[in-house]
């Protein structure tokens, strides 16, 4: 957010932040990683085929589950 403030400026409300919040807790009740719930939520939404994640660097990789060899 810091690097791109007009764009996230829609995304930076107490919605947005109770949001985060409700996620992290399902992530713990889970036993996830926010990023493992974040991307089952998106895979288990009705209608949502297929998902294309982009990381910046190849660690990025193991927050989404992922082992690097």
């Amino acid at each position: 957010m810091a690097h791109a403030p007009g764009v996230c400026a829609n995304y930076s409300s107490d919605e947005s932040f109770a949001a985060i919040e409700r996620l992290r807790k399902s992530a713990d009740d889970q036993q996830m990683t926010m990023a493992e719930a974040a991307l089952r939520f998106v895979l288990d939404t009705p209608g949502v085929d297929g998902l294309i994640i982009a990381p910046r660097k190849i660690e990025h990789f193991s927050s989404y589950g992922y082992k690097l060899r």
